[in-house]
């Protein structure tokens, strides 16, 4: 009993793990395929194995849709593909087709192949391919994309003006939501900057480089590759951009930003100007009151007065000797 244990853990401690297969390039790992819906999509999973001896045992594939659990939907075992999807068809060696996707078919794909050989048997050899399905295209007020210059906008970050380049006008961004690729004069390509009441914006800071500005359909976005092949959005549009036209509208836009605020500190100062002045015609009319009334009640005045002590005994004591009769004296 105890041989039988050990001869199957010599077994495994000693058969070497084969690596000899590999998967074509035909479709790499966590790769993204974008389709119409009503369009076909092709998974070509492709396995090559180099040992003689080595074969594919068996092949399962999984979905998994956003924000849920992975479920496998077919098997290839023994020559024969099963799977709970019509739709769903065998490609050799470990691929699939899709005809006439839907927006329920988007999620994640997984294929997972066993293989082995007489001794030893390998397994978990796994590619996954993302599926995004586009079930409307993108769409313009004329069908066209258009470029447009509008009036410079003041950065908050960096305090200064920067030069505002429209695409558009859009209708529609399509689903999955398309986005558009700029270049530069110099042929850099940047992503927009925001989005504008339907355009995509691109802000150019200060130097402002001239030459054409271009703006097309992002080449990643799914919904764009669902357009007919007529399709003028299929295009790029442009507008030439004047260096020194654009100078002197930024510069424009700095002297207005400049008389804005010149304008501004006047009118904070005459604001202030006004309030201290209201203070003062308070203050003066006050004093104007208390004039009036002690002008017309003089008694009022003298009982506000402060005497020194030593003026009001002089005060008494006259006072009391005009009153007392001679040789009569009083003490105060």
């Amino acid at each position: 009993m105890k041989c039988c244990l050990v001869l199957p853990l010599l077994l495994f401690v000693f058969c070497p793990v084969l690596q000899a297969y590999r998967w074509s390039s035909t479709l790499e790992d966590n790769a993204h395929v974008s389709a119409c819906v009503d369009g076909n999509v092709s998974f070509p999973w492709s396995m090559v194995t180099e040992g003689k001896e080595e074969k594919i045992l068996d092949i399962d594939w999984l979905f998994q849709a956003p924000g849920k659990g992975n479920v496998s939907f077919a098997t290839y075992v023994d020559g024969n593909f099963l799977t709970n999807k019509d739709r769903f068809t065998f490609i050799p060696n470990a691929g699939l087709f899709l005809q006439g996707a839907q927006s329920h078919d988007a999620g994640r794909y997984y294929v997972i192949v066993s293989l082995h050989d007489p001794k030893c048997r390998l397994t978990s050899a796994q590619r996954m391919v993302t599926l995004t399905v586009a079930d409307r295209p993108p769409a313009t007020q004329d069908d066209a994309l258009h470029v447009t210059l509008r009036d410079a906008v003041r950065d908050d970050v960096t305090k200064d003006w920067t030069l505002q380049i429209h695409c558009g006008l859009f209708v529609d961004f399509g689903h999955p939501r398309s986005d558009v690729a700029w270049t530069t004069p110099s042929g850099e390509v940047r992503n927009s900057s925001y989005q504008d009441n339907g355009t995509f914006v691109l802000s150019v800071s200060s130097p402002v480089q001239g030459g054409n500005y271009s703006c097309q359909l992002a080449p990643s976005a799914p919904a764009a590759h669902c357009l007919p092949a007529t399709s003028p959005l299929n295009a790029a549009a442009q507008l030439y951009v004047d260096d020194m036209d654009v100078r002197l509208s930024l510069l424009e836009a700095r002297q207005r930003e400049l008389i804005s605020l010149h304008q501004d500190l006047k009118d904070d100062f005459f604001k202030q100007l006004t309030a201290e002045l209201t203070n003062l015609t308070s203050q003066m009319s006050g004093l104007n009151e208390k004039m009036d009334y002690f002008l017309h009640n003089p008694k009022e005045l003298i009982k506000k007065r402060e005497y020194p002590k030593t003026c009001i005994k002089a005060s008494a004591h006259s006072v009391t000797s005009e009153i007392l009769p001679r040789g009569v004296t009083a003490s105060i």
